[in-house]
């Protein structure tokens, strides 16, 4: 199958160029449907059988991590352009990417994690405890996962900003945003947490008062935050975004009955129509 692919994208490059396309086109035109490839996996058929489906998946995957709408529309449309030549030479059905540009102003679509997931990830963070990081990381996630914290107020909690079951959170220059409850799911993974990084023997931990800290760092970077959540995720087996951790926090609440008003005060959102999403098909 990866041959007959090769050899389709050689046959689109060629029509590009009897139509007199660039050649930064054409490489452009032709890692684009690589990287379709990619998200098609072993699927049978590759691009030749690809459908409707397949692409809406592949750009909602792309909207999900958070790329430009004018980026995606790009991709799309390179992708229609290559489905109406396959539907010309009778190869693959030429509507496939068709209606599939985004609205520039519409919101991206909200990911969050099936309960399976989160135990995997749970797992990944648990089964690495013996690391010099492992401690820290299951804080991490408990952070985002059971107290719906963004990437930047996780990076900005201070030692004290645990007071007694409930977490404060504020932001860069310590002003108060908002204090969210815990249960134990996130206070007793914060609280060992807490309680390892006050047997810091580094100079650069003890004169930080941040809950976390990396290995050369008295402060954890947002960067450095989304990196070992990433490389949880690949642990556990799936792509995850600390979007999706902080969305399967505000969807569990919904879930179990809370309301617009409680979501909206926990999560710090702006707006109840931000909200008001996370309760869809319930």
């Amino acid at each position: 199958m990866e041959r007959v692919n090769r050899m389709l994208l050689e046959a689109f490059a060629l029509y590009l160029r009897n139509e007199k396309k660039e050649e930064s086109t054409i490489k452009l035109y032709v890692a684009e449907l690589e990287a379709l490839l990619t998200k098609l996996g072993e699927r049978p058929g590759g691009l030749a059988e690809a459908t409707t489906d397949d692409l809406l998946r592949y750009r909602n995957d792309l909207q999900a991590g958070g790329m430009k709408p004018a980026t995606i529309n790009k991709r799309m449309s390179i992708a229609r352009t290559f489905f109406q030549w396959a539907g010309r030479e009778g190869i693959a059905d030429s509507s496939a990417a068709e209606g599939l540009r985004l609205d520039a102003n519409a919101p991206p679509p909200i990911q969050w994690l099936s309960e399976a997931q989160e135990r995997a990830l749970l797992a990944a963070a648990s089964n690495a405890l013996t690391d010099e990081n492992g401690v820290r990381n299951e804080a991490l996630l408990a952070a985002m996962l059971y107290a719906g914290l963004r990437v930047k107020e996780v990076s900005y909690l201070r030692l004290d900003s645990l007071q007694g079951s409930r977490l404060v959170v504020s932001d860069e220059g310590g002003s108060f945003l908002r204090g969210v409850p815990l249960d134990d799911r996130a206070l007793v993974p914060l609280l060992c947490w807490r309680r390892h990084r006050s047997e810091a023997i580094r100079s650069k931990h003890k004169e930080s008062d941040f809950l976390f800290v990396t290995e050369r760092s008295g402060f954890m970077q947002p960067r450095a935050v989304q990196f070992a959540v990433e490389s949880l995720s690949a642990k556990a087996g799936f792509p995850v975004r600390c979007s999706a951790l902080r969305h399967s926090y505000c969807r569990r609440l919904a879930r179990e009955g809370a309301s617009v008003e409680r979501i909206r005060d926990w999560a710090g959102h702006k707006s109840p129509q931000t909200t008001v999403r996370y309760f869809e098909d319930l």
